[in-house]
């Protein structure tokens, strides 16, 4: 959220998919996954695609010193949340010393609720303190509940669970849907622009995509 606060959400968009390179590189040292051709391929024609909208994004008008420190800042995020799906992975694949069972995906949610609401509660308290309390609209109320119903709730249950199901370096993959429905949602609901970039890249990071994991379709297949 700092990071957004100094460069634009596209570009944003764009930096958070360096998630995959971070987790596929930090899968190979702590979860013994292999970089095969199919997934290295699919990271660089995700790489490649995101690269196109990269050179193609309007968000000039911001001054390169706050881009740079707002693009730095997603990285370190992108980073994190590497760190975090390898330990996801291994929190629901290997049981803790003293249990008997490892975590499921709703437990792990669960429990990362707890731990977030412990840590970041003090720091909103801080800043309430200073600023004063948000007076939000209707709309910034719907936007809350999207995001914490939708957003943050379901879909990090079903992530967790792609993770144990597929592994963390291809479930990072998914990650590079992010800019083209970014984009398109952003065409959609902010009558944006589309181009020819966006449909090259979305070729691009659907086909890394769908390269990635038919390995593992016709692993499945075959047993």
């Amino acid at each position: 959220m700092f990071g957004m606060q100094y460069t634009a959400a596209g570009d944003a968009s764009l930096m958070i998919t360096f998630n995959p390179f971070f987790t596929a590189l930090l899968a190979i040292f702590f979860l013994n996954e292999r970089m095969n051709w199919r997934l290295g391929t699919g990271l660089a024609m995700g790489i490649i695609g995101v690269t196109i909208l990269f050179l193609y994004s309007p968000n000039v008008d911001i001054p390169f010193n706050e881009r740079a420190l707002g693009d730095l800042l997603i990285a370190a995020a992108a980073l994190s949340w590497a760190c975090n799906s390898i330990l996801m992975k291994k929190a629901m694949t290997t049981p803790a010393p003293d249990a008997t069972e490892s975590l499921s995906p709703l437990q792990l949610t669960v429990w990362s609720s707890v731990v977030g609401f412990l840590l970041l509660t003090p720091m909103v308290a801080v800043e309430t303190w200073y600023v004063g309390w948000p007076d939000p609209n209707l709309y910034g109320w719907i936007s809350l509940v999207f995001l914490a119903v939708f957003s943050t709730v379901i879909s990090y249950v079903w992530f967790a669970d792609g993770i144990r199901t597929i592994g963390a370096g291809k479930s990072a993959l998914y990650v590079y849907l992010v800019p083209p429905f970014g984009i398109f949602s952003g065409w959609l609901l902010l009558d944006e622009k589309l181009g020819v970039p966006l449909l090259i890249s979305f070729v691009l990071i659907v086909g890394g995509v769908a390269l990635a994991q038919s390995q593992q379709a016709k692993g499945e297949e075959a047993s």
